[in-house]
């Protein structure tokens, strides 16, 4: 879903570019941005196949961006945490309960709706050269909703900052308020075989009475190694995580899979 008020004309070469396999939607107007409570982007939304969203609000890219070398990167640990998604679907621990997805998302109130009215006019206003109405228009969005990034932005790059507004760039995103809502992902799990996974099952260690650690002839621990993965008290090993099957286009995947592919990188669509 590409959200931006300048429409066709600034999304189509970014489409053209992914050279994606699924239909790419333009929303100039912010309609569903506004009905997922969005306020900058990138946000991603999972949803499932029954049409339920299981995770929102991520702020995200697919590929992060090193701007002082310009190198892209994937960004591995929220992409592998689509693909646990895909594979253990409900019971996937990147999946959120119903209670922490709405606090995500946000509660739309008055203020939101009236807020995306003067955005929406403005954007109207601006379509037909009426400039001058469609900032009073945005100053009254940004007023109402001075954390919503996109109204800002848009409205910033629909005119001119500084002529517009009277603000300088260093001025505009100076204040306190966060471009993105925090990243919340579980804590990675210790890869199989690390120090960390068989912490508990190292037997402890056996002194001499000099204070001096016991050794075999061969130089290892005279009390042997790691106890075995089902040696009671030990943490089994945590399971492989299969990846979802790869297919042309949307053939061999799954309705997750698709879901998971399109938000992951992107604002979801409804």
């Amino acid at each position: 879903m590409a959200c931006d008020a300048k429409g066709r004309e600034t999304a189509e070469e970014w489409i053209a570019a992914a050279n994606p396999t699924h239909p790419s939607l333009l929303d100039p107007h912010f309609v569903v941005a506004g009905l997922y409570n969005t306020r900058n982007v990138p946000a991603a939304f999972w949803i499932d196949e029954s049409g339920r969203v299981v995770r929102g609000n991520d702020p995200i890219y697919a590929l992060t961006l090193d701007r002082e070398s310009g190198e892209r990167t994937p960004n591995a640990r929220y992409l592998d945490g689509v693909r646990d998604w895909v594979a253990n679907g409900a019971a996937s621990r990147f999946v959120t309960d119903a209670a922490e997805t709405a606090r995500r998302i946000g509660t739309p109130d008055a203020e939101n709706a009236q807020a995306s009215t003067h955005f929406r006019l403005g954007v109207y206003l601006q379509e037909q050269g009426r400039a001058e109405e469609a900032i009073e228009q945005f100053t009254l969005a940004h007023a109402l909703k001075p954390e919503n990034w996109n109204y800002k932005r848009q409205a910033w790059a629909l005119g001119d900052l500084e002529e517009d507004y009277g603000l300088t760039r260093e001025q505009a995103f100076r204040g306190g308020i966060p471009l993105y809502p925090s990243l919340e992902l579980p804590e990675p799990e210790a890869p199989l075989g690390s120090a960390a996974l068989f912490e508990d099952a190292r037997p402890p260690r056996r002194s001499s009475a000099n204070g001096h650690r016991l050794r075999s002839r061969r130089g290892r621990p005279a009390s042997g190694g790691l106890a075995s993965s089902g040696a009671a008290g030990t943490p089994a090993p945590p399971a492989a995580c299969p990846r979802p099957r790869r297919g042309t286009g949307d053939r061999g995947a799954s309705p997750r899979s698709r879901a998971a592919a399109g938000h992951a990188r992107t604002d979801a669509a409804p």
